[in-house]
């Protein structure tokens, strides 16, 4: 498979499963598992926990190819991790202006008070 031994990307001898383990400080749960969510049109996900309680996502294909269709989910499946993982942060970073444009756009909604 081409993944680096650093990427935490260990395929079974068959070549038919992937087992990713997730770095907790870069990826939440909500995270990997809307990274997931995107592959389940083809691929069987599960997210859940190594025996040392670190997050690890397991990816099989579901029409049981190998090869490269599995490489191209882990990839995909990667990708969607950070693309997920940035919006994540970007969402608290803005969560402060956001709250505020909405307060402001309820308030324009409210009914003047008569004669105000």
């Amino acid at each position: 498979m081409g993944f680096p031994s650093s990427s935490g990307v260990v395929v079974d001898e068959r070549g038919a499963a992937a087992v990713i383990a997730l770095d907790p400080g870069l990826y939440s749960e909500d995270v990997a598992l809307k990274a997931a969510y995107w592959l389940t049109d083809r691929c069987h996900v599960h997210v859940g926990r190594s025996q040392e309680g670190g997050l690890v996502a397991e990816i099989r294909t579901k029409d049981g190819r190998e090869g490269l269709e599995l490489t191209a989910a882990c990839g995909e499946f990667c990708n969607a991790l950070v693309d997920f993982a940035l919006r994540a942060r970007i969402a608290e970073e803005t969560r402060g202006t956001q709250e505020a444009l909405l307060q402001r756009a309820f308030v324009q909604l409210l009914p003047r008070a008569a004669g105000g």
